[in-house]
């Protein structure tokens, strides 16, 4: 954990949440073509160097690592040879070493199962999340500012850049978005430089902005859980069906060429005051079995924006249920992406 940074959010009347690094500030409403500032601290970095690094993970990940580039990032996921998931990341190179992005509690068991691999590769797994600073910025005047201070101009989604900084990658969402991997020794100085042009936002808007993108996570609640098709990653460019072997390859191909899916990720909202937590289930009201259950949920107006694996005819039937049969409602939200019909999967 990088304590000196957020003693130095802590000045700026921050509340770092010690559990998952989620930082809060009170928000205030952003001004017109403005934006928005996080601090991303929730998220790890795991780097894999050496001259066999990309063929090692290419052997243990379901997206192909030939797709990351130098200035395209990518989605993909580590699974045991059940086919389940461990974690989801964000792939990218920095310089030379591929680096994996994904929430900061899943970093350790992540590098420990990898380790156990790498035998005689010319790979070494280390853990990043010290050595960059991760700020987001969401909202259209993060285009115009970036433009304006660092040259930054036409980055595509997931496209990946070097600045003067350290290094940028636009997300997918339904305002431009770009995460910033700054240096620490001049983070406090381009925070403060940001921080005159934008709105200090909570963590919690960052990943709100990735529920409303469709984008899930894997958290220790939930790991295990699911098939990557489960959460869509066929549909966001997460998975390979034409690469190499992986652990949980077999049951992952067969998911998708043998059988029906049962199950999707679906956006959805919920009326309530507590925090649905990864995991919790959902009910329908007529019935004692579970309908699927919750991938991630952060607050938006009038409660929660939960993403959420759901039974395909559960969603479609509507009668859906936090917790129990008569836990708060699940009102489903249109995705921005479309699933497949029925006779493609």
């Amino acid at each position: 954990m990088n304590t000196e940074w957020h003693d130095f959010l802590r000045t700026q009347a921050a509340e770092v949440m010690p559990d998952r690094l989620d930082v809060h500030f009170e928000s205030t409403p952003d001004p017109v073509d403005g934006f928005s500032l996080c601090d991303l601290s929730y998220q790890g970095l795991i780097s894999l160097s050496g001259a066999d690094a990309a063929a090692f993970l290419q052997s243990q990940i379901s997206n192909d690592i030939d797709d990351i580039t130098p200035s395209h990032s990518g989605l993909g996921s580590y699974c045991v040879p059940k086919g389940r998931m461990l974690a989801i990341y964000r792939a990218f190179y920095i310089d030379e070493a591929v680096v994996l992005q994904l929430p900061i509690q899943r970093v350790a068991p992540v590098i420990q199962r990898m380790s156990m691999f790498v035998l005689r590769s010319d790979c070494t797994i280390a853990d990043l999340s010290d050595d960059w600073v991760r700020m987001g910025l969401i909202g259209s005047g993060a285009t115009a500012w970036l433009t304006a201070e660092h040259g930054l101009d036409g980055l595509a989604v997931d496209g990946v850049t070097r600045t003067s900084f350290g290094v940028v990658i636009r997300h997918p969402g339904i305002e431009p978005r770009y995460e910033l991997f700054v240096n620490p020794g001049i983070a406090q100085d381009l925070w403060q430089q940001l921080q005159g042009a934008a709105t200090l936002v909570s963590s919690d808007q960052w990943a709100l902005q990735d529920i409303y993108a469709g984008i899930p996570s894997v958290y220790p609640e939930t790991s295990e859980s699911f098939v990557p098709q489960m959460t869509n990653l066929d549909l966001l460019g997460g998975i390979s069906f034409t690469k190499g072997c992986y652990p949980g390859q077999e049951i992952v191909a067969r998911t998708a060429y043998l059988g029906k899916l049962k199950r999707r990720m679906f956006r959805t909202h919920v009326d309530t005051d507590t925090r649905p937590d990864p995991g919790t289930p959902v009910y329908s009201s007529t019935s004692d079995q579970t309908q699927g259950s919750c991938v991630d949920a952060r607050p938006e107006a009038g409660g929660y924006a939960v993403l959420a694996v759901l039974r395909l005819d559960a969603a479609g039937a509507g009668d859906l249920h936090l917790g129990d049969g008569n836990g708060p409602e699940l009102s489903l939200i249109p995705l921005p992406y479309s699933f497949p019909h029925e006779s493609d999967q």
